[in-house]
């Protein structure tokens, strides 16, 4: 994120090809997670790829992005990844956000800590809690032994103050876009800093780079592009490739959308290339130092390439890591096993003959449930989704929950269902907000207890072929996905409810708690037709492998 608040780039209606650099690049810092890039992951990613960047640090700022940063860690074996809340995010941090903190860094071994800081150029700041944060985390670093990516602004005599104070942070610290004179490089570099440099380097008034880069030891400096902000200066903005995927996600023609100030993983170039002449010695040479550097700070050596001592390459321990019995291999549910993710699945189950869903309004109804409406139809098939009340923290639920309004009450006050585009974008967002979230196994996770998952899956099936025809299921350690369709005379609501209100009791008395169990809302989806029927589908007996969880036995096909 562009710490200085300034906006850099030209503005010109070109864009800049991507130009691959000749040795591989590693980006130790970025936000591809932010809501202007991920939307075009898979472009920038090609793109970063392209120009020669094979590796690069993603870094969680707060509570709501830490999801879509584990998303693309497990979409992306090239990609180390990072939790922290950052200073600009710490009045919407919830009261669990430090327990939630920990559960992450337990479950992912690899993760290092960040970003997190102090930043002095905040209007209307409060110091003391900035720095009780601040020093919260670095004790959460030194506590699971990780590496921390610290943010400075305005702030450097006050931070090495800090530093001073806490001690050792047995596997060091990362400055990122530093932007400190060369004396405070080399304070920082005597207290085991890693130094790194943005695009911010070739702004014109960065009068200190020059020196500070030189005053940095080999085998400490970094490079980063803190994408998608602080573009280097006097380029155009992102490739053409993202550009385009933006203008075609806001549905804009190239004379519509304007000109980019849009900063992507594929600019690291430019920032070697100026780093490189600050410091006076070769791109390659650079590019060989500070990708070394970076290897070594992150440790990756240990673990893979995004994958932890476990072998899976998500970075999320199997269930029976987090203290449920291996299942190891054997399915001993009785029902009927699933084959295995990646065959081409020959479904045993479909849609209702002739199914298909029309776009007259009559056809529709919207149900108004405690916070969101759900779209219905008679005769619908709905893929569905609820989860356990511990799951979910408030400010993932509401962030999701506010966009995800916006769009069906644009479609509400137009009198009309909801578009193809409108289905997609809220896919999108409960995938990128909620569904991240909960194959990271948050909460408890009373459904990894067999006891617990055998019950589930018998209320399941109870009602099937009475009440419902159950098309598919996976019951994970907090939530549970099924495809159905309600018969003549029952509604999906009222089967969630009986689903919900029974289990609930039998859930509390084997695990012997009280209390809510089952989150109130739940997320439903009206399938539209046979592609989206196998897309759901799939994608419900797909779960345990997304998430990370091997040999899981609690799924199935009607």
């Amino acid at each position: 994120m562009d710490r200085n608040g300034m906006q850099v780039g030209k503005e010109n209606n070109l864009v800049n090809p991507v130009i691959r650099s000749k040795v591989p690049l590693f980006d130790c810092h970025n936000h591809i997670q932010d809501e202007r890039l991920f939307p075009m992951l898979e472009t920038v990613m090609e793109c970063a790829r392209a120009a020669g960047v094979v590796k690069m640090a993603v870094k969680g700022c707060c509570e709501a992005d830490w999801p879509k940063v584990i998303e693309i860690a497990n979409r992306f074996n090239n990609v180390y990844l990072a939790f922290g809340l950052h200073p600009w995010f710490i009045n919407g941090c919830s009261e669990q956000c430090f327990q939630t903190l920990d559960e992450l860094l337990t479950t992912y071994p690899q993760a290092s800590v960040g970003e997190i800081g102090i930043d002095h150029a905040i209007e209307n700041r409060d110091d003391a809690e900035q720095e009780r944060v601040f020093l919260t985390q670095l004790e959460t670093a030194r506590k699971f032994d990780r590496p921390v990516t610290i943010h400075c602004r305005r702030a450097w005599e006050r931070l090495i103050e800090l530093l001073d104070q806490f001690g050792e942070l047995p596997r060091g610290m990362l400055i990122h876009c530093f932007g400190g004179s060369a004396e405070v490089a080399t304070e920082l570099v005597k207290r085991g800093a890693y130094i790194s440099f943005s695009g911010s380097i070739t702004r014109p008034e960065a009068n200190q780079a020059g020196a500070a880069i030189r005053a940095v030891s080999d085998d400490r400096i970094l490079i980063e592009t803190d994408a998608p902000d602080i573009l280097p200066f006097n380029v155009d903005g992102a490739s053409i490739s993202v550009l385009a995927d933006q203008r075609a996600l806001l549905n804009q023609t190239e004379l519509e959308a304007p000109s980019t100030t849009l900063n992507e993983p594929a600019n690291l170039r430019l920032v070697l290339a100026k780093a490189a002449e600050l410091r006076g010695v070769s791109e390659e040479s650079l590019a060989q130092l500070t990708f070394a550097n970076a290897e070594r700070f992150f440790n990756w050596a240990d673990h893979g390439q995004g994958a932890h001592a476990t072998g899976c390459r998500t970075g999320i321990l199997p269930v029976a890591a987090h203290g449920q019995d291996a299942h190891a291999t054997e399915c001993r549910t009785g029902f009927q096993p699933v084959i295995s993710v990646g065959q081409h699945l020959e479904l045993s189950v479909q849609l209702p003959k002739d199914y298909a869903l029309g776009t007259r309004l009559e056809e529709f109804h919207i149900r108004h449930g405690a916070h969101l409406p759900h779209w219905t139809r008679e005769g619908g098939v709905y893929a569905a989704t609820f989860r356990l009340a511990d799951s979910l923290p408030q400010p993932v639920l509401v962030s999701w929950k506010t966009e995800r309004d916006n769009i069906v009450r644009n479609a509400e006050q137009q009198k009309r269902p909801l578009s193809v585009a409108e289905e997609n974008r809220l896919q999108q967002l409960y995938s990128q907000k909620v569904e991240s979230y909960l194959d990271a196994g948050h909460g408890e996770c009373g459904l990894r207890r067999d006891g617990v998952a055998k019950m589930m899956a018998e209320v399941l099936q109870y009602f099937d072929g009475k009440r419902y025809d159950l098309l598919a299921w996976c019951i994970m350690p907090n939530h549970v996905h099924v495809v159905l369709h309600p018969l003549k005379g029952f509604g999906l609501p009222e089967i969630l409810h009986s689903w919900k209100s029974y289990s609930a009791t039998k859930a509390n008395q084997l695990l012997e708690r009280e209390g809510a169990f089952w989150q109130a809302e739940y997320y439903d989806h009206l399938i539209r037709d046979e592609a989206d029927f196998r897309h759901a589908v799939e994608y419900v007996l797909g779960n345990p492998e997304k998430a990370g969880v091997m040999d899981w036995p609690w799924r199935g096909l009607g």
